[in-house]
C-alpha cells in the first residue's frame, strides 16, 4: 500500500484513513495482496540492480559528485528553457504592440514606407505623454488664434493630471477663445484615440482642464495669492508651471508658423516670473 508523502503517523485521522484503505485491499487465497500499479516483482528488481552494478561508471570513485552535477545541469536546462519561453512570449507581444503603434502612426501620416514624414520629424522632437495630440494640434492650427496667456492655459491641459477625489469636477475655460479651442482640441484627441482604440492601444491620455484657470491668471500677471486658493499647495503650482514651461520650450522649437513661435515665447516669458523664476535659478 503506497503512503502519501505528507502522511503523519502522529495524526489519528491519518492513521484511521490508512486503516480504512487497508480494509479494502484485495487478498488472494493465501492471504497475500497482489502487486498493483505496475510495480516490478523481486526478480525484476534483482535484474535491474545487477545491470546497474555492471554499468561501466558504477565503480567511479566520484560517481555521486558526477550525478549531483548531472542533476544540476538538467535543472539548469529546464530553467533556461522556461526563461526562453517567457522571453519569447514577451518578445512576440512587444513586436505585436510595435506593429499596432506603427499602424497608428502610418494612418495619421507620421510614417511612410518605414521613414518619418515631416510630421514624424516634428513628433520626434516632442517629449510629452500627449505628444501625438500636441503635434496634431500644431499641424492643424488649433492654437494659432490664441494670445500668450490663453496659449499657456491650453497647454496646461496637456501636462496637468488631476489626482484625488475631485477628478470629476467640471472646469470652465478662462476665455471664450480658449473654450472654442478646447472643443477643437478634444476633437483632435478623439480622432487620435479612435485609431488607438481600434487597435487596443492607450497611448494618448485625455487633456485635463483642471489647471487652465490658474495658469491663465498667472500668465496674465495676477499675483500668486490671487491665483492660488487656500487649499492649493505652492509646490504643486511650481511643479505644474515647470512641466508647462518644458512643453512650451518644445513647442517654440516645433511651431508651424513664426507667429505661433512668437506667441509661445511670450507665454514662456509671462510664466517665468516671481516665484517660478526664482525656483528655476540654478544653485
Amino acid at each position: 500500500l503506497k503512503m502519501k508523502r505528507d502522511f503523519d503517523l502522529r495524526d489519528p485521522a491519518a492513521r484511521r484513513a490508512v486503516a480504512d484503505r487497508l480494509r479494502t485491499v484485495p487478498l488472494d487465497r493465501d492471504g497475500v495482496a497482489p502487486r498493483s500499479n505496475g510495480e516490478p516483482d523481486d526478480d525484476e528488481v534483482t535484474t535491474l540492480r545487477t545491470a546497474v552494478e555492471r554499468h561501466p561508471v558504477h565503480d567511479c570513485p566520484e560517481l555521486h559528485r558526477h550525478l549531483h552535477f548531472a542533476q544540476r545541469a538538467d535543472r539548469l536546462r529546464r530553467e533556461i528553457s522556461s526563461i526562453d519561453r517567457r522571453v519569447g512570449r514577451r518578445t512576440r507581444t512587444l513586436a505585436r504592440r510595435f506593429e499596432l503603434v506603427l499602424e497608428v502612426l502610418e494612418e495619421l501620416g507620421y510614417v511612410r514606407d518605414w521613414k518619418l514624414t515631416d510630421k514624424g520629424e516634428t513628433l520626434s522632437r516632442v517629449y510629452n505623454e500627449s505628444d501625438l495630440l500636441v503635434v496634431e494640434a500644431i499641424r492643424n492650427g488649433v492654437f494659432d488664434e490664441l494670445d500668450a496667456a490663453e496659449l499657456a492655459a491650453m497647454c496646461s491641459t496637456l501636462v496637468y493630471e488631476a489626482r484625488g477625489p475631485d477628478i470629476d469636477v467640471v472646469h470652465e475655460m478662462p476665455t471664450k477663445a480658449t473654450a472654442a479651442v478646447w472643443r477643437r482640441l478634444m476633437q483632435e484627441w478623439r480622432k487620435v484615440r479612435r485609431r488607438e482604440d481600434q487597435r487596443g492601444l492607450e497611448l494618448t491620455r485625455e487633456p485635463d482642464p483642471g489647471y487652465a484657470q490658474r495658469t491663465y491668471q498667472w500668465a496674465a500677471g495676477r499675483p500668486l495669492e490671487e491665483v492660488l486658493d487656500t487649499d492649493d499647495a505652492p509646490g504643486d503650482f511650481l511643479r505644474n508651471m515647470k512641466q508647462l514651461m518644458d512643453l512650451l520650450r518644445q513647442l517654440e522649437d516645433v511651431a508651424a508658423t513664426p507667429s505661433l513661435s512668437a506667441t509661445v515665447h511670450d507665454a514662456l516669458e509671462q510664466i517665468k516670473r516671481g516665484v517660478v523664476a526664482y525656483s528655476s535659478v540654478e544653485p
